[in-house]
């Protein structure tokens, strides 16, 4: 999944986000480009939290995602 942010909507909290990091995204909202799924951050109606950071795929789901 693309994710996308323009202009102002640029924050620090975004800016830091590193592969591996796991993130919970809310109001953003969900689109297509080129057939592929894009989620649109806006300053507006979009908050982003990092959950952890440097997550593996053999971790365990945090409670308040499963």
């Amino acid at each position: 999944i693309e994710v996308v942010v323009f202009g102002w909507g640029v924050t620090e909290t975004f800016a830091d986000i590193t592969v591996g990091d796991r993130v919970l995204l809310t109001g953003a909202e969900l689109g297509w480009r080129a057939g592929l799924p894009q989620l649109r951050i806006s300053p507006r109606n979009s908050r982003i939290e990092v959950r952890s950071r440097d997550w593996q795929p053999i971790d365990e789901l945090p409670d308040s995602i499963q």
